[in-house]
Order: structure tokens, then sequence, then C-alpha cells
């Protein structure tokens, strides 16, 4: 599900006027676990990968491409970082400053409305897939591309990541 395609064709170009672009180069990272939270992106091209580097090998949480929101949980709560996220390609963001998207939606109650819908939307879709993920037996399954046997306990530290995360 793709954040902008909840919006009306007018609420995304106002979201997109209080937007700034980012380019992230293959490995560049966007945020990093700890750091204190607030602003969101949006992924236009390119993907970004959702890192656990608490461990090692580290863990890919996930791989997100265009459509994708970042840094959502911290713009409601005003949060730190709960991971680290890095291009995993070449990539373009837009980059909502939390302060200037606050102001935006004070003053246009309609976009606000609009906009924090989707935003629950999102979540609900993002709550669904690691539910469906945990009752099919998903956590502690290896990404593709990854090789790891989990015990127990590495996968209930997974799973907990992932509710943090969600």
């Amino acid at each position: 599900m793709q954040f902008l395609d909840q919006l009306e064709p007018g609420e995304r170009e106002r979201l997109r006027a209080a937007a700034r672009s980012l380019e992230l180069a293959r490995g560049a990272h966007l945020v990093r676990r700890g750091e204190a939270g607030g602003d969101l992106f949006l992924v236009e091209e390119g993907a970004v990968e959702v890192v656990d580097t608490r461990s090692r090998p580290e863990v890919v949480l996930d791989v997100v491409g265009p459509g994708t929101l970042v840094g959502d949980m911290t713009f409601l709560d005003g949060s730190t970082r709960t991971a680290d996220v890095r291009a995993a390609s070449d990539a373009r963001l837009l980059r909502w400053d939390r302060g200037v998207l606050a102001q935006v939606l004070a003053e246009d109650l309609g976009l606000a409305v609009a906009f924090y819908r989707a935003m629950s939307l999102i979540m609900v879709d993002r709550v669904r897939a690691v539910t469906t993920s945990a009752m099919t037996g998903g956590l502690g399954r290896p990404r593709s591309g990854q090789t790891m046997t989990m015990t127990g306990p590495a996968m209930a530290r997974e799973a907990y990541d992932l509710a943090e995360t969600a």
C-alpha cells in the first residue's frame, strides 16, 4: 500500500510542495538508531533497507521501495529512531521537516484529516503483515538473500524487534 495513493491529487500536491527532495547514494545512511526522530520521508525512487545493527551479523528487517513512508512512528510520537535506514540502491526521497509539516497540517485541517487517515491505513497494513507473518510461521525465517539459523530466543528477539518497528 502506497502512502500518496491514499490521498486525492490536490492533497498530494500540497504535501509535495512542503517537502524537499533528497538523494542518497547506495549504502548512505538516511537515519541511525538512537537519533532524534521527527522528520518524515517518502521513497520516490530506489530502495532503502531498515537494519538492526545491534547484532552480528546485522539483520535487514525490511527493504522498502517507491511509495513507502519512513520515519512515520517518530513523526507521530517524537521518539528516537529504532533502527538504521540506509540506501539499498541509489535512491531519491521526499523529506518533510517535522515542524514545517506540522505547520502545514495545522493550517489546512482537511489536508490534516486526509494525511492522518492515510498514515493510519499504512500502519494498519503493517500491523496486519507482521501479525500474518507471525501466525504463519514467517518470523525467524531467512529473508530473501539471507542465510541464518534462528533459535527460539533469536526468533523471540526478531518478533520483538518487528513489533517495535511496526
